[in-house]
């Protein structure tokens, strides 16, 4: 059983619908204005001496007239959104009530009889019907028009049968064979098949078209929760790939407000927007600054990722930097919201660089861009274990063997803080605090 379309995926084919009667709208307001000035400019005072020509030309024009309104009707009920779904029947209806109104008016004109029908140049607009009408990309609609067609013309040509002017029967004679009996089966036969061809390639078409919809609705639903600067990924990435994700190594930096809970208690609601929509913009800049991917805000805290795009020989070192200027900046930003009377605004930091799973997860509904795996959780676990370690910021020993800092001169800007146990890890974690950073937990306190 199929599944419902969702709200969102319906009004994105609607929107899809939409369009593309607004398209076919357009082509029939064309045609009719064009056979128009075509019928104006080919026929002559004389043409309109004759009673039975000039009536078939007051109908041709009062009916490509009526072909023109519909159209603009049509355009009009689509632009103020008043179109619906099953207008497209009437219009279909109007144009092939256009064709054999003048095919039968032709045939009732020249008296050639129901057999030379073909030859008729209303039976040219048939063909225009047909392919007018995949533009909606609708089966049913389609099914319909070919089906009309087909009935319509047959019923026309069954009615003047063999009924031949006397006034015509010269003309008849040498044309019979090629409007004969057989003839004609086959140009029915061809008119079946092209009904059939059109049908299908709608078929396809709505296939596609529902395809692109359920796309673009995971997209969207995806797009709600990715950062920004992931937004190439949607526009390069197919679903499925980003469903199925890939493993690549990153760095991952956790950072938190530390006594956040006694901060909420003290400030007002007011107050505490504005200090957590000023910590976020603080990381935001930074992020920014060293091509780093903040995956997700979380409550007062935020997940960062650098090489999250693009793979790059710096990615640890990068992120060693962002975590220490995240922790300096807070640290100024403090100072100034001491010297105004507010609570600080101190963090806690922890880096890790390792291998992780990156793509997207959950339902159809709510698809979520992320970075999963061990690596991800001994970041969160750094973080943390700033708390008893005593330091804001904690870099892994991957993280620094990554960005190259493990030699000796390099670790001098590091102190070794200890080793870490973490849980569901063989080996202990060697932790490692930036004496940049360091040196700020020694700070006195206000």
């Amino acid at each position: 059983m199929a599944r419902p379309m969702p709200p969102q995926g319906r009004e994105l084919l609607r929107t899809a619908d939409l369009g593309a009667e607004r398209q076919v709208s357009y082509v029939r307001i064309a045609t009719a204005l064009l056979l128009l000035v075509a019928l104006w400019l080919l026929t002559t005072p004389e043409d309109y001496a004759s009673p039975e020509p000039a009536v078939m030309l007051r109908v041709a024009e009062a009916t490509l007239i009526v072909l023109f309104l519909s159209g603009g009707i049509a355009l009009a009920l689509v632009q103020t959104g008043r179109w619906r779904p099953w207008m497209a029947y009437l219009t279909v209806t109007v144009d092939t009530g256009v064709v054999l109104i003048n095919l039968g008016m032709t045939a009732a004109s020249i008296r050639l009889g129901g057999n030379f029908l073909p030859a008729y140049p209303a039976a040219s607009g048939i063909p225009l019907i047909l392919v007018m009408s995949i533009v909606r990309m609708r089966p049913a609609v389609q099914a319909y028009a070919g089906l009309l067609i087909i009935v319509g013309a047959l019923a026309i040509a069954a009615v003047w049968g063999q009924r031949v002017d006397a006034g015509s029967a010269p003309l008849v004679g040498p044309l019979a064979p090629m409007f004969g009996d057989n003839a004609n089966a086959m140009r029915l036969l061809i008119l079946v098949g092209m009904a059939g061809i059109t049908w299908l390639a709608t078929v396809r078409g709505r296939a596609m078209l529902l395809r692109a919809v359920d796309e673009t609705r995971r997209r969207m639903n995806l797009g709600r929760y990715l950062p920004s600067e992931l937004s190439q990924i949607l526009a390069t990435e197919s679903m499925d790939d980003l469903k199925q994700g890939s493993r690549k190594k990153v760095g991952l930096l956790f950072v938190d407000i530390r006594n956040s809970t006694s901060m909420e208690e003290s400030l007002d609601a007011r107050s505490l927007s504005v200090m957590i929509n000023a910590f976020r913009d603080h990381l935001t800049r930074i992020a920014q600054k060293h091509d780093a991917v903040i995956d997700k805000f979380i409550g007062d805290g935020a997940f960062l990722v650098c090489g999250l795009l693009d793979s790059r020989r710096d990615d640890a070192r990068r992120t060693i930097a962002c975590a220490v200027e995240i922790v300096q900046t807070m640290e100024l930003w403090s100072r100034e919201r001491e010297a105004e009377g507010q609570p600080p605004v101190r963090v806690g930091a922890g880096v890790h660089f390792g291998e992780a799973f990156v793509g997207a997860i959950g339902n159809d509904d709510r698809l979520e861009f992320t970075v999963l795996g061990d690596a991800v959780n001994v970041a969160a676990r750094l973080e943390q274990a700033t708390k008893t370690r005593l330091t804001p910021l904690l870099v892994s020993g991957d993280a620094l063997a990554a960005a190259g800092d493990d030699t000796p001169q390099r670790l001098a800007g590091y102190r070794f803080v200890g080793a870490e146990q973490l849980r569901g890890r063989a080996a202990p974690v060697r932790l490692y605090a930036p004496l940049a950073t360091d040196r700020l937990a020694q700070r006195p306190r206000s």
